[in-house]
């Protein structure tokens, strides 16, 4: 709601530059119409004229509204690609499936990442930093890192009871840029928070599923077969160790 309010804001704002616009050509017009003895004719002249200005504002309006209103959809729904995970399952009585993330970075995928998982869900999180939804409004999108691949099981006795897999994404998790930006980021202009966000679901073994970042935090969106074979398979030492 806040968004839409804000959106609204800059709507009206746009509008009345163009009323101003609009009021300062009529302004400079009537300038030239100065003399005294022709009032009468310079009003029936001019008619046609402010019809015309009417005309060109109320189109110059229109076209300013739609570019606002696909701008402020466009920048509220966007959704960046960070992300590709992959599940297979394993033989093993000590690991429920193997999970290979794919970094995803400018829209080109990095080096695969592989990781053994403890549990019925896996999930991955890190770091948002939200801007204001003016700042969004015109292009800069939300900050972000991703620390944490883990495992979940659904209720809480089973994660006391049986240790999930947990993984780092980032060599320097006690990175101080953003140590500073949790304590004081609120202080910064244009930042509406900075919080950590982590989001979580079942595994699927004939498909993949996509990991977005979004204005609001991250966000899984499932692809459905992907054509890959279902196999179970046996993992092997090169399978990367849980840290």
């Amino acid at each position: 709601m806040l968004a839409n309010m804000n959106t609204l804001i800059v709507l009206f704002g746009l509008f009345l530059v163009t009323l101003i616009l609009a009021w300062i050509f009529l302004s400079v017009s009537g300038t030239n119409r100065d003399s005294k003895d022709s009032r009468k004719k310079q009003k029936s002249s001019c008619s046609p004229g402010c019809l015309f200005t009417f005309l060109l504002s109320l189109l110059i309006l229109c076209v300013i509204l739609f570019v606002a209103a696909s701008r402020s959809y466009h920048t509220f729904t966007k959704q960046q690609l960070v992300g590709i995970v992959r599940c297979e399952k394993v033989k093993s009585d000590t690991v429920d499936f193997r999970l290979t993330f794919i970094p995803v970075i400018k829209n080109r995928e990095k080096e695969q990442q592989t990781f053994l998982i403890r549990g019925k869900q896996w999930a991955i999180g890190g770091h948002i930093v939200k801007w204001s939804n003016l700042v969004n409004f015109f292009g800069l999108h939300s900050m972000y890192k991703l620390t944490r691949v883990e495992g979940k099981y659904i209720s809480v006795y089973d994660e006391k009871t049986n240790q999930p897999s947990l993984y780092s994404l980032t060599e320097n998790e006690r990175d101080p840029m953003w140590k500073l930006l949790y304590k004081h980021g609120h202080r910064v202009p244009f930042i509406q928070s900075v919080y950590g966000n982590t989001v979580f679901t079942y595994p699927s073994f004939s498909g993949e599923f996509r990991v977005f970042v979004t204005t609001s935090g991250f966000t899984i969106n499932f692809l459905g077969d992907s054509k890959r074979t279902n196999r179970e398979e046996t993992f092997t030492p090169r399978d990367r160790p849980e840290r």
